[in-house]
């Protein structure tokens, strides 16, 4: 009885699926955007520990999503630079003493120190006589507005922290700065009057220079 052969069919296998390879230089820049954000959100943490200490109040959560975005935000303008890592010490900085003014309308004298210090990270040799006209320009209304109005004199945590800024902004981006932060605070106050159908009272002027600082950092 003859025997069924049944022929034989190569079968090959199933091709697995390719994956692309990601260039170095793509995977360098992500692995530096994440270090840098990690970073910012680490110390963000550490800052938010120390205010909470401070203050007994929890305030990691808003720390730590405001430092976020402000991270992803310098990275977008400036990338991994000297010039990012300079604005998220800024930023904390800025976040701790607005923080701080809203909590006790008080600013430890340090603070406007350490904005010093921040000044000189990166700083070229041609920017000082623009850094000096930007704290004296900042400095001066503030001064002016104190002596003449006297009753409604800026604070000095203010203006330390203001011409603070000023000396590390340099004049353009020192005065827009200061232009911004106080029409903030003056739009948002007459708004929550209008809201609130009653006239505030002293309000901590620090958060609204701190963002109009931030901001002019990004010109």
């Amino acid at each position: 009885m003859p025997s069924i052969i049944s022929p034989y069919i190569p079968v090959s296998p199933l091709p697995y699926p390719r994956i692309p390879s990601i260039p170095f230089p793509i995977m360098l820049c992500a692995l530096l955007w994440l270090a840098f954000i990690g970073t910012s959100l680490l110390a963000a943490f550490c800052v938010s520990r120390y205010a909470e200490k401070k203050w007994n109040k929890t305030a990691a959560g808003a720390y730590l999503l405001l430092t976020g975005i402000a991270a992803v935000l310098l990275l977008c303008f400036f990338g991994v630079s000297i010039t990012a890592i300079k604005g998220i010490i800024l930023f904390l900085i800025l976040l701790y003493a607005s923080h701080s003014d809203i909590q006790t309308r008080e600013v430890d004298d340090y603070i406007p120190v350490m904005l010093v210090v921040t000044a000189f990270i990166g700083m070229e040799l041609s920017n000082i006589g623009s850094m000096l006209v930007g704290a004296i320009a900042v400095a001066l209304p503030q001064l002016l507005i104190s002596i003449i109005k006297s009753e409604k004199a800026i604070g000095g945590a203010d203006i330390k922290l203001s011409t603070a800024c000023g000396l590390l902004l340099g004049f353009e981006k020192g005065i827009a700065g200061l232009i911004f932060g106080l029409l903030s605070a003056v739009i948002c106050t007459l708004c929550i009057n209008k809201i609130k159908n009653r006239k505030t009272g002293a309000i901590p002027l620090i958060p609204y220079l701190a963002a109009g600082f931030m901001a002019a950092y990004f010109i």
